[in-house]
């Protein structure tokens, strides 16, 4: 990697990132790796078809295997996204939920708008700043959902389980 500005706001997001998995609560690691590794997937897979489609590009990037950003998509998005579900207003209005959503897609879109501008982490080829705000509610509100179906399921799965064991 490269050095400038650039490599010194991917080692804050690093930091940041990595800093902030020590404040994950010890009760919710396990529902926050869940959402951390699906997350992933989601950030990755969309990433590529972004950037293939020739959408966006990351002039400055850790890898080079892809033309996608490895710390956005593995690192910092995943990590946002556990935020997100951790403290996720479920018992709340729908539209407090809608506004707690859309202040996540804020609050990743406007540094988004100034990096693109400001630095060679990102250049918009096709996109723009409502792309990003639109992807990045849809796809913090999927990992919600996921989230709920797979520990329901888990939930219901160890549930049958236990009342096997109890009549056998």
């Amino acid at each position: 990697m490269r050095g400038g500005p650039e490599a010194y706001i991917l080692l804050g997001v690093w930091v940041i990132s990595l800093g902030g998995m020590l404040f994950v609560p010890k009760q919710r690691r396990r529902e926050s790796h869940v959402v951390f590794l699906f997350e992933q997937l989601v950030a990755w897979l969309l990433g590529l078809m972004v950037v293939e489609a020739g959408l966006l590009e990351y002039p400055f990037r850790e890898l080079q295997a892809n033309r996608t950003s490895f710390t956005f998509e593995f690192i910092a998005y995943p990590m946002i996204a556990v935020y997100y579900n951790l403290y996720y207003p479920r018992r709340r209005s729908p539209w407090t939920r809608l506004l707690y959503t859309m202040a996540f897609g804020t609050g990743i879109t406007l540094p988004e708008i100034w990096l693109e501008s400001h630095t060679q982490l990102i250049k918009y080829s096709g996109w723009n700043w409502y792309c990003t705000f639109v992807s990045v509610g849809l796809t913090l509100f999927g990992t919600r959902l996921f989230r709920t179906w797979f520990l329901d399921w888990a939930k219901s799965s160890s549930g049958e389980a236990e009342q096997e064991k109890a009549h056998s």
